[in-house]
């Protein structure tokens, strides 16, 4: 009787082993069909995006107000000179030496005046640059994010799972 029961217990392990192997796998292309695919589906997607994957982000910009201070300063200390002349020749009987350094005067307190405008046109020229540089890698970023989108939906369309 033991042994009965332990061949009725083989033959069903054997009926449902086979059974239970049996499971349902979609059909996965040819791996040549997949490249096809997979270069199709690029292409399609870069033409619906602009992006192309591996491009290199956009270069960091540079700042068109470099050189501010150094010339805001020459134009200041020019500008303050010029109007210490004016002023000396509203004095002509001024001693010379006086006339002298007051144009001196004059060209320095132009020289900080225009270092000062100078690197406020330097620090909101940082800022700009910094928010354009900011705008274009948002920009790619959102690239990227559609053509992986587009991607993904075509290889999908084509019977492709999308592995997470």
């Amino acid at each position: 009787m033991a042994r009965i029961l332990h061949t009725i217990i083989a033959l069903a392990a054997c009926v449902a082993l086979p059974a239970a192997a049996q499971t349902t796998v979609a059909p996965v292309p040819a791996t040549d069909q997949m490249a096809v695919d997979q270069s199709a589906c690029s292409s399609a997607a870069t033409q619906a995006t602009g992006y192309v994957p591996g491009q290199t982000p956009p270069p960091p910009m540079t700042n068109p107000n470099a050189g501010a201070r150094v010339s805001g300063a020459a134009v200041g200390a020019v500008t303050g000179g010029a109007v210490g002349v004016a002023q000396n020749n509203n004095h002509p009987y001024a001693p010379q030496g006086v006339q002298d350094q007051h144009r001196q005067d004059q060209a320095q307190a132009g020289a900080v005046a225009g270092t000062m405008v100078g690197g406020a046109k330097v620090r909101q020229g940082r800022r700009e640059t910094a928010k354009a540089q900011q705008t274009a890698t948002t920009q790619q970023q959102a690239k990227a994010t559609a053509w992986e989108n587009s991607y993904g939906a075509c290889m999908t369309q084509r019977g492709y799972v999308a592995a997470k």
